[in-house]
């Protein structure tokens, strides 16, 4: 299997208004290309430090379009 990461970042997330919104933004810049994303859901700590708070697979099918 081909993975790539990739951030959702902080102007993404205020852009869409929540980090869940962000996420469903991201989906729709590699829906083309991908079947399922594993999400990581990091919490930024500071000093380049970030501690994992959740991972789910998301089936891209399951997303919303909008």
């Amino acid at each position: 299997m081909k993975t790539r990461k990739f951030a959702v970042n902080l102007e993404m997330q205020l852009e869409a208004g929540s980090p869940e919104e962000a996420a469903e933004l991201f989906v729709d810049l590699v829906r083309s290309e991908r079947h399922a994303v594993e999400v990581e859901v990091l919490e930024d700590r500071g000093e380049d430090e970030w501690m994992r708070i959740g991972r789910r697979v998301v089936k891209l099918d399951e997303v919303r379009a909008n």
